[in-house]
């Protein structure tokens, strides 16, 4: 899977691009109803492939950090900016505190596992506040991502970070996703040095926190 990774995702590009063509050119409502399911299913197909080629190339080893100087600020800027799209119609409020420094760490990685974070926040957040912060606390930055959303139970907190867990997704539809993305989290973390932990309870919302080694840090 790692070394075909580029050949398996070069058709599912492909079938999202003609399925866009295909959309556009529908002339009636049939038309255009099966052109918005086939983009949906293509949708979900990428997005599982992607998940599962991100974990063969992790596992395989064939990812590894390449620090550079990384504008933490602007990182969590795009974070928030990315969510609040993301929650367009919901009430839910996006606030980004901190990060104004700069980190020597791998920017993708780091970026990656943000991102992951922030997307199950949005996705079981439907009112209150999510929260992106990042601040230097001694030898290591600290971020945090924290919701007001269903919250995990104390019995699963420790599952979630295992491969193939759903908390709440007994059928396996697959439009919710395969159960990957807390696992390439915990993968992406311990790459860079770091840690992730999970602070939560049923109902209440949950945080994130995720600690890198802070190598270089200076003001932006």
């Amino acid at each position: 899977l790692a070394n075909a990774s580029h050949d398996l995702r070069q058709p599912a590009q492909a079938l999202a691009l003609y399925t866009a063509v295909l959309t556009h050119n529908a002339e009636t409502d049939e038309q255009r109803q099966i052109a918005r399911s086939i983009a949906e299913a293509s949708r979900v197909l990428g997005d599982l492939l992607d998940n599962l080629l991100d974990m063969s190339r992790l596992d395989a080893g064939a990812v590894q950090p390449r620090a550079q100087a990384v504008d933490i600020g602007q990182m969590l800027a795009r974070q928030g900016t990315e969510a609040r799209a993301m929650l367009a119609g919901r009430n839910v409020r996006v606030e980004v505190e901190g990060g104004a420094f700069v980190a020597q760490t791998d920017p993708v990685l780091l970026e990656r596992a943000l991102r992951n974070i922030v997307g199950n926040a949005v996705k079981f957040t439907t009112s209150g506040l999510i929260a992106i912060r990042a601040h230097i606390v001694g030898p290591v930055i600290r971020f945090e991502v924290e919701d007001t959303g269903q919250g995990i139970a104390t019995e699963h907190q420790t599952l979630i970070f295992e491969e193939f867990f759903q908390v709440d997704n007994q059928e396996r539809d697959r439009a919710r996703g395969l159960g990957l993305g807390l696992s390439i989290v915990r993968r992406l973390i311990h790459m860079l040095g770091g840690e992730v932990k999970v602070e939560s309870a049923a109902g209440k919302g949950s945080k994130f926190t995720l600690t890198i080694p802070a190598l270089f840090t200076r003001a932006p």
